[in-house]
């Protein structure tokens, strides 16, 4: 039975004040390193590596405040010691079977029937790890492989603590850094524990420099992301008063443009009427045309030679239409231009002077008369003072819209998340690249991602994603961006791109993958992901 379960004594005098003696040597590096610990850094520390000695922490904690008037060596040496004490009794009061955590050593009492987690069925203790699986939820073989779906606990003293499969557990392959998996096989293992623990801990205490460092450039993106709102807000009010002026102007605009059309459109009133004529005429004839054609085709149907009959007809008709029309414009005329002396009253030479004068655009109103007339030098004017006044009021109508839009691009822009503290408001316009062997990718935050070819003549940018949200965990929303409905994919979805956002000392686009078809993941390192971690949230990891 002696491989059920590690015996109380050598637990004691192994796990536990092994445990002890290394944390105060590690305890004392930290505190060469970094000065005396704060109360809170310790009650960490011994609720992570002396989970049972919870009840206990606001004791130490006390403790250590009352004793500040004592020196730092004694304060510590106290702390110290207490700790290795707690550790000890805590961990002797049960013993602990192989292959269980810590905080799963009360479930196993040897003095007690095992009950399996699931409640499913009650076995004598001995039954516990003998190599045969009892528990369908193979909570009574930790430290074996008999059953195929449970966990070992690796405790790896110096490291961090992991749980694997149980049926790696002596199966020749080192899984646990303490070699602990391995106990019954021939694999030669080695402990690298104390090794990974090492780079490990300089790992962390880079990553806590780094943080260190970054979290202060992150207050400085604050404050520039406060004033960067502010000022946006201020240039809202000084856009919304030009805004008033900008209506008011073109308020006028719109009047002065009405009143100079209608002057215009009276003017041109006689132009209309001679054009209405001339398309009358033409239409006449035109019809006159198909007559005759007609009953050419008939004749030649019916053999019969009818051409002088048909001309003189015609003629008869048309120089009868054609008088008609000419007295009728002719009285039009005197009775329009009456005292216009440059008007010529018969309208078929007026005809033939507007095919040798040159012609004078025309806008608005005059659009609707002859694209080739000659006016009065009168009508003119008016036509030209109201082509000015159409441009003006589109002017004026041009500077109210560009207004409008500028406004409702900074009410965007204010309502867009830019973090707790709008740490991330100055990336907003910024753009990052990184370059593998084929393309460059480009992120601009809360605007686009996309990919270019490197080679320019393979083709233009790609669009890979475009601003949609903060996609992250509920401990931290902010460590994930999202851009979607990007370009399509031959015969698939559309491109999207997740942006991992990590602490960084520099804002830098460090990686580009696409894990999927279309799906993109980029990895981006900014000062404003940095954030210095509070008494309440610090996770100090096992290896420390």
């Amino acid at each position: 039975m002696t491989t059920n379960f590690q015996l109380k004594i050598t637990y004691n005098i192994t796990p536990s004040l092994v445990h002890g003696i290394f944390y105060i040597y590690i305890l004392y590096i930290f505190v060469i390193l970094t000065g005396l610990p704060n109360d809170v850094t310790i009650a960490k520390l011994i609720k992570k590596y002396c989970p049972g000695a919870s009840q206990l922490m606001a004791g130490i904690c006390s403790l250590g405040r009352k004793m500040k008037h004592l020196s730092s060596f004694k304060l510590i040496k106290f702390l110290f010691l207490f700790l290795v004490f707690t550790c000890e009794f805590i961990s002797s009061e049960i013993p602990r079977p192989r292959g269980v955590s810590l905080s799963r050593s009360t479930l196993y009492n040897p003095s007690k029937d095992f009950t399996c987690f699931d409640g499913s069925l009650t076995i004598p203790f001995t039954q516990v790890n003998d190599d045969y699986c009892d528990c369908q939820d193979a909570s009574d073989e930790p430290g074996t492989s008999a059953c195929p779906h449970g966990i070992f606990y690796c405790l790896n003293a110096g490291y961090h603590p992991e749980n694997i499969p149980s049926n790696r557990v002596n199966d020749g392959i080192c899984d646990c850094c303490d070699t602990s998996d391995e106990y019954a096989s021939s694999a030669k293992c080695v402990n690298t524990c104390e090794e990974l623990g090492r780079s490990s801990r300089e790992e962390a205490q880079r990553q806590a420099e780094l943080i260190k460092i970054g979290s202060q450039i992150r207050l400085e993106l604050s404050q520039k992301g406060a004033q960067l709102k502010q000022e946006k807000r201020e240039k809202i009010q000084e856009l919304e008063r030009n805004k008033l002026e900008a209506e008011q102007v073109l308020l006028e605009k719109e009047a002065l443009k009405k009143a100079a059309e209608e002057d215009e459109s009276a003017a041109l009133e006689y132009y209309r009427e001679l054009e209405r004529q001339r398309k009358e005429a033409e239409e006449l004839n035109n019809q006159q045309e198909a007559i005759k054609k007609d009953i050419e085709e008939q004749a030649i149907i019916d053999g019969q030679d009818v051409n002088d009959e048909i001309s003189e007809g015609i003629k008869e008709n048309q120089d009868k239409a054609v008088q008609e029309d000419r007295e009728d414009a002719q009285g039009q005329e005197e009775e329009l231009l009456d005292g216009q002396e440059d008007v010529d009253n018969n309208p078929d030479d007026e005809d033939e002077e507007e095919d040798d004068a040159s012609s004078t655009p025309a806008t608005g109103d005059a659009e609707d008369t002859v694209q080739h007339q000659v006016y009065d030098e009168e009508t003119q004017k008016l036509i030209d003072r109201a082509n000015d006044a159409r441009r003006e009021f589109e002017s004026a109508r041009s500077v109210v819209q560009d207004i409008t839009r500028e406004v409702d691009s900074i009410r965007e822009y204010l309502e867009k998340d830019f973090g707790p503290n709008d740490e991330f408001a100055p990336l907003e316009g910024q753009c990052f690249d990184y370059e593998d062997r084929e393309y460059i990718y480009r992120l601009c935050p809360f605007d686009k991602t996309s990919q270019q070819p490197k080679a320019k003549h393979e083709g233009a940018d790609t669009r890979l994603g475009i601003w949609s949200r903060w996609d992250g965990s509920d401990h931290n929303k902010y460590e994930m961006m999202v851009f979607e409905n990007g370009q399509s994919c031959w015969n698939g979805p559309d491109r999207n791109t997740r942006v991992k956002v990590r602490c960084g000392s520099e804002n830098k686009l460090t990686s580009v993958t696409e894990p999927n078809r279309c799906e993109y993941y980029f990895e981006f390192t900014t000062p404003a992901a940095c954030r210095e971690a509070s008494a309440d949230t610090v996770d100090l990891h096992d290896e420390l």
